[in-house]
């Protein structure tokens, strides 16, 4: 926005904007307003907050706003019958009227400070039509509140009394009015240079005329209608057409939540008659599918699923076999739109309502709009419909009802009398009703009932109580990141918990408001939902959910992932696992932009999932919302069925993916159980085994390498025989274990089983097996040659003497350095083997079941996809430095991947060498990156260095035969030999090792790397330990692990296992510890211009007396030490680490801190217990 010369600019304020706006408050301030002392409290009430800046982008004023007055006296649920009353005001209600609960501005701005921040409230709050400001008896007001707002009295109320009044603007005072009408012959030049602007592929298809041809050339079924301003100018333009094709949206798209965009011929249409939808009430059109997405200009007729006629279509009837009642069509069409400029998109409600005024008889407006393109704001008045599971269309679909623009939506408190309409309402969801009558029946008011009406009629309902383990949420969810300021106000009487929310799905575009009326109703402050997973992937979770914000788990908090291989966890704060949704008044109005792009993975790994989380978990990106993620995995979604423990521990854990964190979380995405057999690069399709077929905009290949048959010789036949099996996911595992299960009789029976392998899997597998009672004298255990050899135990040779010990010990036999080169089988219902011959001395020995941990590598079905596709396949598939394949809209990442020769990188290690939590997340991040820059480049490998840099450790967990809890942490990348190993740790000594395998406290080892930072940490013990805790001691340095390095060496850590279970380390395992460790290296405080001189006439001096020669290593470091002492960043480094234990000091009770320890002494001094000289000793003494 301009303003003169001056450029003026507003936005919607953030945290770190309000100790620049504190700095504004003045006596004028606390005049107009109660209680101004927290800034940052009012700022989470409020549910807009603007600032202006001006062109120096200096903050010059600030205006908070609530939907509810900031009158102490009075009820948040009373105001509309408060401001009708007394002031006449009846056109203000809850759903457009927002009051000033904060106004601060530069002295230097004071006469015009206040116009631009009203304008930008209006376009900011689209349904907003007042501002008001409640000025206190005897309060005179500046000058721009009376120029820029209307003095409103009490009504009857005497001039010479000086009352309490309002201040009011109308949003038709801030932002033009527009005309709209029907669009004339004149109006094509203006028409189509708005169009152009967009895109000019309509004019080069229809000639330059064609706006002018359509008016002059009407159809009965066709409205062009245009908003005009004053100056006779055109703003934009809405192409409307009722001849809809319903047979193909509802055959492509679920629109049985929406009447199927259908009414009862010769009756008025009666939008509350929706059937109920999924598990909840509410198409939550899954849950986040209440997306908003693009629009394309410029659409022909049959992409936009519009029957193009010349005449009046037949209208389509649905003939029902019980009451035979004939249906006709609902819905017009909106084929084209645009705007002369994009604030005017900001404010297109009345273009709109306009429309629907077009064609009065039909109540529904869709929209269908390419998964490419960008999205803008009409969209927000729209609720996007699911696609079917089967079906699929390179568009997506949106839908509106004249209802949600011009009816009046209310909400208020539930009445006895409102039972039947909820009854209704929710058909056939009896708990729903009985949650109904619990909460009208709570003599306590310990649960409250909301109702949502819409011109009196009842569309929804809420039921909340209060939240009253907001510490326990806080401690182990991270909520300070969606609400930092919160822990200033009292949260255990001012958070609410959401217990059920139903609505109906047209109105899921107002979603924001219907949150934001409880949390008013209800005085609460934060809203939290806990959503309990559910078994079934598929269910459909509450509509509310896409406004709410998710918080991220502290997995640290949480036993499941630090005990992990106990049988029973440990007692946990809450009864049960969930994920965790927070709403406040300012989250309600922030926009989140929806990206319809269709993405498709292929492949269920960690670097899968974490790809997935990364964009549907919303933990990262909170601004962005992907409604279209489909994932194809054989086995369906890894941990999608009970915790077992048998099946749990067959598999290794990596630090995240588990039963448990399928629970913490959720995301939106569609699960397809199949396998890829083909990829269409041309029409951007991957074809399933089923037969089944999905389109992409992306395609990401995320399979991972997995364990295949053994190689045998080519006389062997390739089918893989029923008692041959392979343990890739948790799915595998318990098929095997069924299976095993079945043969043995539940372990009674014996049989042989050969388990053959060499690695980590293998140890695992085996383990469980004697874990649950398998015999040992019953398994044989083969050992490929050295080659094909996991790493995993190489530098550890007291846990592999342990392995052996322990395997004899259980009577298992073990052949070493062996290959299976063959089988017998036998031919019946399905190949079985019969018996193994070994390479070795070409021994034969049985087998009833093979457990095979051999040749990984993609799947075949997948392998020769890729390869008939074209996509470069070396060993590995190629990929370049943003992970994408030869096709541009193929991307890979994960242990199947490689990165391309022409990088010219030696020794560039695979993405198998990394976290592959951590590849994913990075993938996201370059993908969202393409998506939001829309990057158009040629097809081809890009040349240059990788754009990321993997710093997290690779991670295994895992239980080894014996009972032994086995954990291994490490540097990331290509490993050293073991040549190049002992020669490291010959040159430094910095191996640590404290117990043995035999011991009780376990065998605990520690590498540091030439920095004396951890890059290797081995835990090993039949006792648990907290897995997460020993993880989070990668990269830290010794210094900081309380001079680890002299200690050990002064013989005074005897178990590391203890000394890490000290009180002085559990500030190291806190969740935000990590998070303080980075924030010196980027702090810069203000007014250092003095520290800065002084170090640089420090450095100076130094350089001088050493002639400006190098100047040695130990004097440099000293040099170093010196210069940080005699500067302010210690000190700030220390003051952060005092506010960082203060903060958590509920949470780390054993650290003194300054406010502690002046509690300490106020109570020595006040207790009559000790004398006052002794009193005053101990002062001096903490002191």
């Amino acid at each position: 926005m301009d303003s003169g010369e001056t450029k003026i600019m507003c936005r919607r304020a953030e945290h770190s904007d309000i100790p620049k706006i504190a700095r504004m408050i003045r006596c004028r301030t606390l005049e107009l307003f109660d209680d101004v002392t927290h800034p940052g409290v009012i700022f989470e009430k409020a549910c807009l907050a603007v600032v202006r800046e001006n062109e120096a982008l200096e903050i010059v004023s600030a205006m908070f706003l609530c939907n509810y007055p900031n009158v102490p006296v009075l009820l948040q649920a009373d105001w509309p019958t408060w401001m009708n009353r007394l002031y006449g005001l009846e056109n203000a209600t809850a759903a457009n009227t927002l009051f000033v609960h904060f106004l601060v501005w530069d002295d230097r701005y004071e006469r015009d400070f206040l116009g631009e921040l009203l304008t930008a409230t209006f376009y900011e709050a689209a349904f907003c039509d007042y501002v008001v400001l409640v000025l206190p008896a005897g309060i005179e007001p500046a000058n721009a509140i009376r120029e820029e707002m209307t003095k409103v009295s009490p009504k009857n109320e005497p001039q010479e009394v000086k009352a309490q009044v309002l201040y009011v603007s109308h949003q038709s005072k801030r932002i033009p009015r527009l005309k709209y009408r029907l669009a004339v012959e004149e109006d094509n030049d203006d028409v189509i240079q708005m169009l152009d602007a967009e895109s000019t592929r309509l004019r080069e298809l229809y000639g330059e005329f064609y706006i002018s041809e359509m008016v002059r050339q009407p159809l009965e079924s066709r409205r062009i209608i245009v908003s005009e301003r004053e100056n006779s100018s055109i703003s934009a333009i809405l192409c409307l057409n009722r001849n809809v094709d319903l047979d193909l949206l509802n055959d492509k798209f679920d629109l049985e939540p929406f009447a199927q965009l259908r009414k009862i011929r010769s009756r008025c249409s009666d939008i509350f008659s929706f059937d109920e939808y999924g598990g909840e009430y509410a198409v939550d059109a899954a849950s986040d599918s209440l997306s908003i997405s693009c629009e394309s200009r410029g659409r022909s007729d049959e992409d936009l699923g519009v029957e193009a006629s010349d005449s009046k279509s037949e209208e389509n009837e649905l003939c029902e076999d019980e009451d035979n009642e004939e249906y006709e069509a609902d819905a017009f069409a909106l084929e084209l739109h645009g705007t002369q400029q994009p604030v005017d998109e900001l404010r297109c409600q009345g273009l709109l309502s306009a429309g629907f005024e077009c064609f009065p008889d039909l109540d529904y407006c869709v929209l269908l709009v390419p998964t490419d393109t960008p999205h803008f704001p009409m969209l927000d008045y729209f609720v996007r419909v699911p696609s079917k599971p089967t079906r699929d269309f390179p568009m997506a679909l949106y839908v509106t009802h004249r209802s949600v623009l011009q009816a009046d939506l209310r909400a208020r408190e539930a009445l006895s009398t409102d039972r039947g309409a909820i009854a209704d309402l929710v058909e056939g969801m009896s708990n729903v009703v009985r949650d109904f009558d619990e909460a009208l029946m709570s003599e306590r008011k310990e649960r409250r009932c909301f109702v949502f009406t819409c011109d009196e009629v009842v569309v929804g309902l809420a039921i909340v109580c209060v939240e009253e383990e907001v510490d326990r949420l806080r401690l182990c969810y991270r909520v300070e990141d969606l609400s930092p300021r919160l822990e200033n106000a009292n949260l255990d009487c001012c958070s609410g918990r959401l217990l059920r929310f139903e609505l109906m799905p047209i109105f899921n575009s107002r979603l924001d408001f219907f949150l934001a009326e409880i949390m008013r109703l209800a005085g609460f402050q934060a809203l939290y939902r806990r959503q309990c997973s559910r078994d079934d992937c598929r269910a459909v979770l509450p509509s509310c959910l896409s406004v709410m914000q998710p918080t991220e788990p502290r997995i640290r908090k949480f036993p499941h992932f630090q005990r992990f291989h106990e049988k029973e966890n440990v007692d946990f704060l809450f009864d049960e696992l969930f994920s965790l949704f927070v709403i406040t008044p300012r989250l309600t109005m922030i926009r989140r932009e929806i990206v319809n792009t269709k993405i498709v993975v292929v492949g269920a790994s960690d670097c899968g999932l974490a790809f997935i989380g990364a964009l549907t978990s919303g933990y990262k990106y909170r601004d962005l919302q992907f409604s279209d993620i489909t994932l194809i995995s054989s086995n369906g979604l890894p941990y999608d069925h009970s915790n077992d423990y048998s099946v749990r521990i067959m598999t290794p854990f990596r630090g995240r993916y588990c039963h448990a964190y399928r629970k913490l979380t959720s995301g939106n995405f569609t699960v397809i159980k199949g396998t890829v057999v083909a990829i269409d690069r041309e029409k951007k399709r991957v074809q399933i085994e089923n037969s089944v077929s999905v389109t992409y905009d992306y395609l990401v290949l995320t399979c991972g390498s997995l364990f295949q048959r053994p190689e045998l010789d080519e006389s062997s036949s390739l089918e893989t025989p029923a008692n041959c099996f392979l343990i890739n996911d948790d799915a595998n595992a318990r098929n095997c274990l069924m299976e095993i299960r079945r043969m043995t009789v539940d372990f009674t029976v014996k049989q042989s089983i050969v388990f053959y392998g060499c690695n980590i899997e293998c140890y695992c597998a085996l383990a469980a097996f004697l874990e649950l009672g398998l015999e040992g004298s019953w398994i044989t255990l083969i050992e490929p040659k050295l080659l094909a050899r996991d790493d995993v135990f190489r530098d550890d040779l007291e846990i592999k003497e342990s392995l052996r010990e322990t395997l004899a010990s259980n009577g298992v036999r073990v052949v070493s350095d062996c290959d299976v080169v063959d089988w017998t089988t036998i031919e019946g219902s399905g190949v079985v083997i019969k018996s193994l011959r070994l390479g070795r001395n070409e021994e034969i020995i049985d087998c009833d079941a093979l457990l095979s941990f051999q040749n990984k590598r993609p799947c075949y079905e997948t392998f020769l996809a890729i390869s008939r596709a074209g996509l470069v396949f070396d060993g590995r598939l190629v990929i370049d430095a943003e992970f994408r394949t030869n096709d541009r809209w193929v991307f890979a990442a994960g242990t199947m991947t490689k990165y391309s020769r022409k990088l010219r990188i030696s020794k560039l290690s695979p993405h198998a060498q990394y976290n592959r939590i951590e590849v994913g997340e990075k993938l996201a991040e370059n993908l969202v990156s393409t998506i939001a820059s829309d990057n158009k480049k040629d097809e081809g490998l890009r040349l240059g260095l990788p754009g990321h840099t993997f710093r997290e450790p690779v991670v295994v967990s895992c239980l080894l035969p014996g009972g032994y809890r086995y954990l291994y942490v490490r540097k990331p990348g290509v490993l050293n030999t073991i040549e190049d190993l002992d020669k490291e740790v010959d040159a430094r000594d910095d191996v640590f090792t404290s117990g043995s395998r035999t011991a009780d406290t376990g065998y605990f080892r520690l590498r540091l790397n030439q920095f004396r930072t951890v890059e290797c940490v081995t835990c090993f013990g039949k006792t648990d330990f907290d897995i997460q805790n020993m993880i989070s001691l990668y990269g830290r340095h010794e210094a900081m692990l309380n001079d680890l390095k002299r200690r050990f060496l002064n013989s005074e850590i005897g178990d590391f296992f203890a000394y890490f279970n000290e009180p002085w380390a559990a500030a190291l395992f806190s969740d935000d510890f990590d998070e303080f460790r980075r924030r010196p290296r980027c702090f810069c405080p203000d007014g250092t211009t003095d520290c800065k001189q002084i170090l640089r006439n420090y450095l100076t001096q130094a350089l001088t007396q050493a002639n400006y020669e190098e100047i040695s290593e130990s004097d440099r470091a000293a040099l170093m030490s010196q210069c940080l002492e005699k500067s302010c960043y210690l000190q700030e480094i220390e003051d952060g680490l005092i506010e960082f234990l203060e903060r958590h000091e509920d949470e780390l009770p054993m650290y003194k801190t300054s406010r502690k320890e002046r509690r300490i002494l106020r109570e020595i001094e006040d207790t009559p217990l000790v004398y006052r000289d002794n009193a005053e000793c101990i002062c001096q003494s903490s002191a």
